[in-house]
């Protein structure tokens, strides 16, 4: 529960883009400054240089309404990317506790809406996110609601869909779970994918409201060529990333979105997918949420991977006894297993836990793969299997503070000495 009476920074923050919106943007600025709340808001507006009246008409509204927006500017346009980046970072920094999701040529309809979707978030702290029905506005004045009736409760398995359950004009959610790895600039979806992600921290409860108009026109990204024509390319990108980025307990269900857009696919998804990582821990499922975060982040397709009290590799749904004495053998077995489920072979293995590491260092000989320990181990042993792998690294993660993370995120497979 929050103090509501502590005004010293919102309590939800807004976050809205807008490029070339001249004729919807002030319905969607005003849909927000007037919604009826108990709490402060903040709602921050990136004008990624629009060509038109989109930036005078913000700059007006925020000098009527200077203590709820905040509109940021680019020298130059930035890209819908950046420009998301930057407005994200903004709601982050504000302290908010939740974030609500706006486009500028979009606008809520009901004003009770946030206060609505609050009480909602504050009631449970087992309560991840909240959502809404939305109507959809098309270009010839036809009005339609996106879902005839909405679930009033979401969990994980059912936000891993081949549409989405909701829209984001709809979407509020607790702003200390927010991820936005640099990999989705290779998707347009970015939706189906936070869903996913917060919904590992709790349930979603909606409302069967509609509270949201979305419009659909000409000028919208899902009108876009680039989105139309690539439409499966970069939905099999999403779900090959995602497929991993969540533990494998829906693995089966991601493989099946997958094969669905493949078929339809051009294959330009095959140049985006580059790198991938097994990552190995003790309860692939029930790893901490820091390294959640850090899993997600990578710019790689994770394979999850643990090793058993007996020796057997588990992955993927798959096991494979490692015997020491058959090092080459038990390659041939990881490769072959691997071929059909990821794009390229792991070229990296990540160990969370010195556990698991020692034994994987007990069943094999030796493993042409860059190792990264996420632990601190002495000099000697790390001396004495640095043999066995390509490289090997040993961090303390646990102790890194927020810089040298995103550093590492970064770099991972750039630098580190990692080839």
């Amino acid at each position: 529960m929050s103090d509501l009476s502590d005004r010293s920074k919102p309590l939800l923050a807004v976050f809205m883009v807008t490029y070339n919106h001249e004729n919807y943007v002030e319905q969607a600025i005003l849909s927000v400054v007037q919604q009826k709340v108990n709490f402060k808001i903040q709602l921050f507006i990136g004008e990624d240089k629009s060509t038109d009246g989109t930036l005078e008409i913000c700059k007006r509204l925020q000098s009527e309404y200077p203590n709820i927006i905040q509109v940021l500017t680019a020298p130059s346009n930035i890209g819908v990317y950046a420009n998301a980046s930057n407005v994200f970072e903004a709601c982050i920094n504000s302290g908010a506790k939740y974030i609500a999701l706006l486009e500028g040529d979009d606008y809520w309809s009901n004003p009770n809406k946030l206060q609505s979707q609050v009480d909602i978030l504050e009631s449970d702290d087992n309560i991840a996110g909240s959502y809404h029905n939305t109507e959809f506005l098309y270009k010839d004045g036809e009005r339609k609601p996106m879902k005839k009736s909405l679930p009033l409760m979401l969990e994980l398995k059912d936000v891993i869909s081949k549409y989405a359950p909701f829209h984001t004009s709809s979407f509020v959610f607790r702003a200390k779970d927010f991820c936005r790895p640099s990999w989705f600039q290779k998707i347009d979806s970015v939706d189906l994918v936070m869903y996913v992600w917060h919904a590992q921290f709790g349930r979603f409860e909606g409302i069967n409201e509609v509270m949201s108009t979305y419009r659909i026109h000409s000028s919208s990204l899902t009108a876009s060529e680039s989105h139309k024509n690539y439409f499966h390319d970069k939905r099999v990108i999403l779900h090959r990333m995602m497929q991993g980025k969540i533990g494998h307990q829906y693995f089966e269900k991601y493989r099946d979105l997958i094969r669905f857009h493949e078929v339809q696919a051009y294959g330009h998804w095959k140049k985006e997918l580059k790198n991938s990582v097994a990552l190995f821990s003790s309860v692939p499922n029930e790893v901490s949420d820091d390294i959640k975060m850090l899993r997600m982040r990578l710019d790689a397709e994770i394979v999850n991977c643990e090793i058993s009290c007996s020796g057997e590799l588990q992955f993927l749904g798959s096991r494979i006894k490692l015997l020491k004495h058959l090092g080459i053998w038990n390659k041939f077995r990881w490769k072959m297993a691997l071929k059909s489920n990821v794009s390229t072979i792991p070229k990296t293995l990540i160990f969370i836990e010195e556990s698991e590491f020692l034994k994987f260092l007990n069943s094999i000989q030796s493993f042409a793969a860059n190792v990264i320990l996420l632990f601190p181990i002495n000099q000697e042993l790390l001396a004495r299997v640095k043999s066995k792998f390509e490289d090997i690294i040993s961090l303390d993660w646990s102790r890194m503070d927020l810089s040298a993370k995103d550093k590492f995120v970064k770099k991972w497979n750039t630098s580190y000495t990692i080839k």
